[in-house]
């Protein structure tokens, strides 16, 4: 795929993968919010490779490209962690402020939300999250959620970015509520979480999928939402003893 302005300057390339659920398939292309303007056009072809020894390659459309005009745009709800916002819950470790403790470089800006800023997070068994308010989605076309994490867990080793089977110590997933936060389901991120929890080491998130090991640097997140008129979202953060 590719990204274009209204005057036909590439902002962005890439590729992205279709994700199949049941008879749909479906995929986002990862493209910063920032780089989406008003009158920009995506252009993009997808391609479909048989398991002969071949390895025959089909495409759609068979010659040229799909595209669509962007003709709208538009960030509903965003947190930058610069100040203290009354609105955001945190719990246990969770903190917002600029960070003093290994990596002491926040994505942008100087403030990011982190489980302890000065420190090493807990090494006792527990549960963290951090809330964010409730926001209306009702009506919007595939609303998502948009963010970037850098994060370091214990693991078994074999969790690595890219990887979703990965054996999780220590980990933090997302979850998302329509009910004003009676329920709580669990969100599934673009490409998967990194591993699971593991069971048996009195980790209150013990058996979910979650991000864990060594992320690399700075990674974005892309999640689907529900087009809802009341969504919370909870980034939720398990330890193990």
């Amino acid at each position: 795929f590719r990204l274009e302005s209204s005057t036909g300057q590439l902002l962005v390339s890439g590729t992205f993968s279709l994700v199949q659920e049941a008879n749909d398939w479906s995929a986002f292309f990862p493209i910063s919010p920032a780089l989406i303007e008003l009158d920009s056009r995506i252009f993009y072809k997808i391609a479909a490779t048989d398991e002969s020894q071949s390895k025959n390659i089909s495409t759609a459309p068979i010659s040229g490209e799909y595209t669509f005009e962007i003709v709208s745009t538009g960030v509903i709800a965003s947190h930058t962690f610069e100040t203290s916002d009354p609105t955001i819950i945190l719990s246990g470790a969770f903190d917002v402020g600029s960070p003093t403790f290994e990596l002491t470089t926040a994505r942008s800006g100087a403030g990011v939300a982190a489980t302890r800023l000065s420190g090493m997070y807990p090494e006792t068994a527990g549960a963290s999250y951090m809330e964010l308010p409730a926001i209306n989605l009702a009506g919007v076309d595939q609303p998502i959620l948009v963010f970037w994490h850098w994060y370091d867990t214990e693991h078994d080793g074999s969790a690595e970015p890219g990887a979703t089977t990965g054996v999780l110590f220590d980990g933090g997933n997302m979850s998302v509520s329509v009910d004003d936060g009676q329920t709580w389901s669990l969100l599934t991120p673009e490409g998967g979480y990194s591993g699971n929890i593991a069971t048996g080491v009195n980790n209150p998130l013990g058996g979910t999928p979650a991000y864990g090991g060594y992320s690399f640097g700075w990674r974005q997140v892309i999640a689907p939402l529900p087009a809802a008129s009341n969504v919370k979202i909870r980034f939720d953060y398990g330890t193990d003893d």
